[in-house]
């Protein structure tokens, strides 16, 4: 059993919530070809659009701090809280390094 399963959030949410904040970007491009295409466009109405983007921007970014700190606070990224000691959240062999080891071979 992993120990994401039943977590508020995990991994992919924080990866989510990540890249909705590049979505202000996108907003304001299609803005900017609205207000190129129609030059009689309102102010207020410009304005009333910039306040609201900023809004849900402002929202998206508390919600991505939020998945942060709980993805933080219970250690779900912590590699040994995964099924497989051997192996990365993405499923990669872990090197492990032998602190007996030494450089004498070099």
């Amino acid at each position: 059993m992993s120990i994401t399963q039943g977590a508020l959030y995990d991994r992919f949410d924080l990866e989510e919530s990540i890249q909705q904040l590049g979505q202000i970007s996108d907003d304001v491009k299609l803005l900017s070809e609205n207000v190129m295409e129609n030059p009689d466009i309102d102010k207020d109405n410009i304005l009333n659009t910039l306040i609201g983007l900023e809004a849900i921007h402002n929202m998206r970014f508390d919600k991505c701090i939020e998945v942060l700190e709980y993805v933080i606070g219970t250690k779900i990224l912590d590699n040994k809280n995964y099924d497989h000691p051997d192996k990365d959240p993405m499923g990669y062999p872990i090197n492990k390094w032998d602190e007996t080891e030494s450089f004498q071979d070099f």
